[in-house]
């Protein structure tokens, strides 16, 4: 029992940290983004997403020129576009060796 209390203890600094550190300099989000969707634009401003029920959030959001909405949770590498997932392959898979060689230059 006490072990867990120590892993909340622990895991709660982490959060805490992992949260100040983006909300220092939010370039990680955007550089996050960019790895999934490749056309975003690049001087995103990120803000706490607000839980409509006013729950406690760990996710942030940004509306693109264009009015795309993003957001992620930092914690578990969730991304939403536009409240759904993105309908693309990450860029690690398109450029990988295999899935050139099955699918050449054809991506989803």
């Amino acid at each position: 029992r006490e072990y867990k209390v120590q892993s909340d203890v622990a895991i709660g600094a982490s959060v805490c940290g992992i949260m100040k550190t983006i909300k220092k300099n939010d370039d990680c989000l955007t550089a996050a983004l960019l790895s999934v969707v490749h056309d975003c634009q690049t001087d995103l401003v990120w803000k706490t997403w607000n839980s409509p029920n006013g729950d406690i959030s760990l996710c942030f959001e940004t509306t693109d020129r264009n009015g795309t909405k993003y957001t992620i949770n930092p914690l578990n590498g969730v991304m939403l576009v536009n409240g759904l997932p993105p309908r693309r392959l990450p860029a690690s898979i398109l450029s990988h060796p295999l899935y050139k060689r099955s699918f050449g230059d054809f991506s989803v």
